[in-house]
């Protein structure tokens, strides 16, 4: 590419070269007879020059033919009229500058109509090309736009979305569900209020009335600080969710086979612990002892995957509307024998009016608020409190869950939540346990876009803190998983 340049360049300047020196040879033979007009042939390389090398290159040879001429009519003596040299001289500067400036804009608009087209064609390769669905609404929300993959995964012909409204084209609902409020689509925020939004939790409805679980998330376009439409970018996770259920179903039926021979050979441990079939030297009782707690914590493990299978085919997709205040009074009874067996009095505090129901997977709200409770019981004194306080804010729920024990202390709690973690005061306490609940609470806190936190003190108790999203569409990806 360089050597090609520099051999263009030597073409064009040859080419100035003869015409510098066609004007010399016009200069000397024709002075005579065309006096002043002298720079009508001086223009001719000036006005090449301009061509070749563009406005610059042209002016800068008008002026040197210009102070070239005058030299030569000193040096020959030849006689030439001041007021025409000068007129000459302007118009042939001028003439050049002029030519000069309309070829280097025309170069400018069409090297930019060029980057144009270029930026157009590979901004239409990257839509069409995307692996996602893309639709573009304008600020009435009225699709515009929608790429090939869209159009596959809608089951659209080209164009039958053209006009339609987002409710139209992006039909959403949950899985039991025909139809969900306008204000749940993530378009709706992005629109009116200029938020960008990604959601797990709904179903879109193709135009055939079929429905596929989707991640959608919306952005919205910003001109000059003003809403001008939106962009939906949405995909099916049929398949995720259906690796999910595998992976899930494969931990459960490996847990449960190896559940089964465990706890046969703790049954069998305890049996020769007991000494109703012989008597046990010490060293054979110690072994036994510590084979039999080996076996007890194994089994401990193997109920966590249980469990943790169990949890993992709840989702954020979908989930009925459930009374909260409801629910926490029902895992409340569920748990009286513990609370009476360590005379513990628990506070339930909601708010005068009724809390807005919330659809999320009910399974994953129990597993949260009991497992939070259950710490709440095993750290807390006999004849200790526990307040569960419900509050509506303007974006969601706040849950919060105050005991009056042992607390964390300072130096663990950045750790609290890592998996297998246990505070060196709940150790003391009770040295039993897997470490594995606060860190799944935080996982499914997660899954419905929620947060949770926590303070407290050592030996003045704990409180943790979590939020449920009121509106499915202001709920964030999950930041973490099982």
């Amino acid at each position: 590419m360089a050597v090609q340049k520099t051999k263009s360049f030597r073409i064009k300047l040859l080419l100035v070269i003869l015409a510098q020196i066609a004007h010399l040879a016009a200069f000397f033979v024709f002075r005579q007879q065309i006096g002043s007009a002298i720079f009508i042939v001086s223009a001719l390389p000036a006005i090449g020059g301009t061509f070749l090398f563009g406005f610059k290159g042209g002016i800068t040879i008008a002026v040197i033919n210009v102070l070239l001429n005058e030299l030569l009519n000193r040096l020959t003596g030849a006689s030439m009229d001041s007021t025409a040299s000068l007129l000459g001289a302007a118009t042939l500067i001028f003439a050049v500058a002029a030519i000069g400036y309309i070829r280097d804009t025309h170069r400018q608009l069409r090297r930019e109509a060029e980057e144009k087209t270029k930026e157009a064609a590979r901004d239409e390769a990257i839509l069409k090309n995307i692996g996602e669905g893309l639709a573009v609404a304008d600020e009435d929300g009225k699709i515009v736009f929608m790429n090939e993959v869209g159009e596959k995964i809608l089951r659209f012909k080209y164009g039958e979305y053209m006009g339609k409204s987002w409710i139209e084209a992006l039909p959403l609902s949950y899985e039991t569900e025909e139809f969900t409020p306008f204000y749940e689509n993530p378009l709706n925020p992005a629109l009116t209020a200029g938020k960008k939004v990604s959601i797990t939790t709904h179903y879109i409805e193709r135009r055939d009335r079929t429905k596929f679980p989707a991640k959608i998330t919306a952005t919205p376009i910003v001109l000059n600080d003003e809403i001008i439409g939106a962009v939906a970018i949405f995909r099916d996770i049929t398949e995720e969710i259906e690796i999910d259920r595998l992976k899930n179903d494969f931990i459960n039926l490996v847990s449960h086979q190896m559940r089964r021979p465990i706890s046969n050979v703790r049954l069998f441990l305890e049996l020769l612990l007991s000494e109703e079939i012989g008597a046990l030297t010490e060293q054979q009782k110690e072994l036994s002892q510590r084979t039999h707690q080996t076996t007890i914590e194994l089994i401990s493990l193997i109920n966590v995957f249980l469990k943790i299978s169990r949890i993992g085919g709840a989702s954020s997709v979908g989930g009925e509307p459930t009374d909260l205040v409801q629910a926490a009074g029902i895992i409340l009874e569920k748990l009286k024998p513990q609370l009476q067996s360590k005379h513990i009095e628990v506070a339930l505090h909601s708010p005068p009016s009724k809390l807005p129901a919330v659809s999320l997977d009910r399974l994953l709200f129990d597993e949260v608020l009991e497992n939070l409770l259950m710490n709440a019981i095993k750290y807390s004194p006999d004849g200790g409190t526990i307040d569960l306080r419900m509050t509506s804010k303007e974006d969601d729920i706040l849950i919060e869950v105050q005991d009056n024990g042992i607390g964390v202390p300072l130096e663990e709690q950045p750790m609290i939540f890592k998996k297998f973690f246990r505070a060196s005061n709940a150790k003391n306490l009770n040295p039993e346990g897997d470490g594995i609940g606060l860190y799944l609470v935080k996982s499914l806190v997660s899954i419905w876009g929620g947060d949770i936190w926590f303070n407290s003190k050592e030996n003045e108790g704990v409180t943790f803190s979590f939020t449920i999203p009121r509106n499915p569409q202001e709920r964030k990806s999950p930041s973490s998983t099982l």
